[in-house]
């Protein structure tokens, strides 16, 4: 009898150990879940090598408004009103209200395109995408003195306002659309803006980006003519290969609607702009 006492004492400490190591390790888990949340949604400390950043609160206000206003359409997937006529609406009279405000040795110019065509993808084992009257919204700015060297090599910023089924895409990708937004002001106007010697900037709002960068691809392969947005310098149809003298591309994309923004790929020639 005693030693199976001993014997059930010794089972009933192992299982009041093995039962604080459970919650030892389950508190552990959570500790580390929370630290790793505070550092990840921390913004870094800005950096003192490099040229103070213009983007104010200011800019961010305007930003989260933009982003606020886009979302109240609802869901804007391809095709629907919200996406091919709201979304690119909106866009549009921020632009023409930059372009307005521009210094005078900046020019503005907003275009619209729609575009058709196809491409082969690897995407789901390989299929062909097809679409047909994608839009996007086209923003080029420059310094007026460029306009006498034949537009030289632009840099491409690019993002999305159409949404995945079912959200209002706040993150995916409106967030960034409004950072494009205030982009164009910075360049525009006041100490930020463009100096007689910087490229010209091309600002892609693509509306076609969840249907697999159909809208992106129309604009790069030129599917479809750009048109001058009434009210600037220029009128018609654009004349110039906006996409062919882009050397430079920044895509701007988002995953859910928290943590630091991060560098998720680089082309192979694109160690200095990584660093």
């Amino acid at each position: 009898k005693m030693a199976a006492q001993t014997k059930a004492n010794e089972k009933a400490k192992a299982g009041v150990s093995d039962g604080w190591v459970l919650v030892c390790l389950v508190a552990l888990a959570c500790g580390c879940g929370i630290v790793v949340e505070i550092l990840e949604s921390r913004p870094p400390e800005a950096s003192t090598t490099l040229i103070p950043s213009q983007f104010t609160g200011e800019h961010a206000d305007r930003a989260l408004a933009h982003v606020e206003a886009i979302c109240a359409m609802g869901c804007r997937t391809i095709g629907t009103f919200e996406n091919e006529v709201l979304a690119p609406r909106y866009i549009i009279k921020q632009l023409q209200a930059i372009r307005d405000q521009a210094d005078p040795n900046i020019v503005v110019e907003i275009a619209l395109q729609w575009s058709s065509g196809a491409f082969a993808t690897p995407f789901l084992g390989g299929i062909v995408n097809v679409y047909n009257n994608v839009a996007n919204v086209v923003c080029r700015i420059s310094h007026r003195q460029q306009l006498d060297r034949g537009r030289p090599e632009a840099v491409l910023v690019n993002a999305h306002f159409d949404s995945s089924l079912g959200v209002p895409g706040a993150g995916d990708d409106v967030s960034q659309v409004a950072i494009m937004i205030e982009l164009a002001r910075l360049l525009s106007s006041g100490q930020s803006a463009l100096q007689p010697g910087d490229r010209p900037v091309v600002l892609l709002f693509n509306g076609a980006e969840e249907s697999n960068w159909q809208a992106a691809h129309g604009f790069i392969n030129g599917k479809g003519p750009l048109y001058h947005v009434p009210g600037g310098e220029q009128s018609g149809v654009v004349g110039e290969d906006w996409a062919g003298a882009c050397r430079v591309a920044v895509n701007l994309e988002a995953i859910g609607c928290g943590g630091r923004e991060m560098l998720v790929r680089a082309g192979p020639r694109a160690g200095w702009l990584s660093q």
